[in-house]
């Protein structure tokens, strides 16, 4: 909810928080500017969302995972196109907005 503040309070986006895989892939039907999302959700992990990114990325989705626990072996993914940015937590509002100047977004 933290996240949500800040992406609403400082930037005025529209968000929608969804709390699993099942709703992350449903919600990935709609169009977003930007996926944020992290590794381990309540019923598996963003892996399984990952087929369903890479159509939004189609559309012009850009793509940000971020994690505690993954530290490196989610970071190839950048390298091979499937996300955008890789987010190490915990992390700042700072490291936040700058993260998102990287992907032309603010």
């Amino acid at each position: 909810m933290i996240l949500k503040a800040i992406l609403v309070k400082t930037f005025n986006f529209d968000v929608e928080v969804v709390h699993s895989v099942k709703d992350g892939i449903e919600k990935m039907l709609n169009h977003f500017d930007l996926i944020i999302t992290d590794i381990h959700l309540g019923d598996g992990t963003a892996h399984e969302m990952l087929p369903s990114l890479t159509e939004s990325r189609k559309n012009g989705s850009k793509v940000i995972l971020m994690s505690a626990y993954e530290k490196n072996t989610d970071k190839h993914r950048i390298n091979s196109g499937e996300v955008d940015l890789f987010i190490e937590k915990p992390f700042t509002r700072e490291k936040l907005i700058e993260s998102l100047g990287e992907l032309n977004l603010v």
